[in-house]
């Protein structure tokens, strides 16, 4: 069911260009868990252009053969009111033609090119790792799957004096999207999807886990951030969704959401944060159970399904964290 992560580590931030190559360890900052954000130089070392009163914006843009959708979110970052200083697409072995599409229309678009697919967790971690051993003060995350209205960054960073952590509100196809008339609220939630991260956040929650792959590697990066920082949603629908932000299910979505589950209590306990045990076991054994019941569900080899759920316990259990599900 999974193969086994292979690791190199580069000490040094690489030069990033339209064809710049480098494989998903490209900085050596640790493996993601709260603490590990080093980078070459100390935190208090950081020349945060926001105490200047201009403020520094890496926008990361994490994409795997979705090139249309890799381009209306590229447009979309180009057209923003309050310019983006850089835009670096990680791009998880795309074989569609995005490469392609990058050198042709984006040459000011910097590349992360990685080897080998690594999932939405191992890219974004890539990604924001380029940024902070790069000194901007805001790391903006995005999959591809998404617009940004013009004025997104302008209205996020117009809070950037109040937050370390900065979401805002998603249109969905067919729904009214109300908002509230409170300007923002504070939130322990987090989606990849247009968030804006400030440095004191990777100073003090780490970067986010790439051996998640897929599956609440978010969710629980916004948690531990929002404990050890200040994290808010603003009531501002700021980007329009254009592909779902579910992943079908198949034996790498089975095998993750139990295992990931082990992951999430394993980062948790490193933060403090340990879950009850009684309720981790209950919540665990109820989402193994319904796994088993989607795997029942499954077209074509349903008993495949069912022993992808079982290798995600299994290696939950006994921690084996570093392995790659098979696609």
């Amino acid at each position: 069911m999974a193969a086994h992560r292979r690791k190199g580590h580069f000490s040094q931030p690489p030069r990033l260009g339209a064809s710049t190559t480098v494989n998903h360890k490209a900085i050596d900052a640790g493996n993601g868990l709260p603490g590990s954000s080093s980078c070459g130089h100390r935190a208090a070392q950081r020349l945060h252009g926001y105490n200047r009163g201009l403020p520094t914006v890496c926008a990361i843009v994490v994409t795997f053969n979705r090139k249309d959708l890799a381009e209306a979110c590229l447009d979309s970052l180009l057209a923003q009111t309050h310019p983006v200083d850089k835009i670096v697409v990680v791009d998880n072995g795309s074989t569609d033609g995005t490469g392609e599409l990058l050198d042709r229309k984006y040459p000011q678009v910097a590349r992360l090119n990685l080897k080998e697919n690594m999932g939405g967790a191992g890219g974004m971690c890539s990604g924001v790792r380029w940024s902070h051993c790069n000194k901007f003060d805001w790391t903006w995350v995005m999959h591809d799957g998404i617009r940004l209205k013009p004025g997104c960054l302008e209205s996020m960073l117009s809070f950037g004096g109040q937050a370390d952590m900065i979401q805002v509100r998603t249109e969905l196809p067919g729904s009214d999207n109300p908002v509230s008339s409170i300007a923002f609220e504070p939130t322990e939630q987090c989606d990849f999807q247009g968030t804006l991260i400030g440095a004191k956040v990777i100073d003090e929650a780490g970067l986010p886990d790439d051996r998640y792959f897929e599956t609440i590697d978010d969710t629980s990066y916004g948690y531990i951030a929002a404990k050890k920082t200040r994290s808010i949603l603003l009531n501002y629908v700021g980007m329009v969704q254009l592909a779902p932000n579910i992943a079908p299910t198949n034996r790498a979505t089975l095998y993750l959401s139990v295992r990931n589950r082990f992951l999430n209590r394993d980062n948790l306990r490193k933060s403090g944060l340990a879950p009850h045990p009684a309720s981790f076991f209950f919540e665990t054994l109820g989402v193994f159970i319904s796994k088993l019941g989607e795997a029942s569900g499954m077209s074509g080899d349903k008993t495949a399904g069912a022993r992808a759920a079982i290798d995600g316990l299994r290696d939950g259990i006994y921690k084996r964290f570093d392995r790659i599900p098979r696609l």
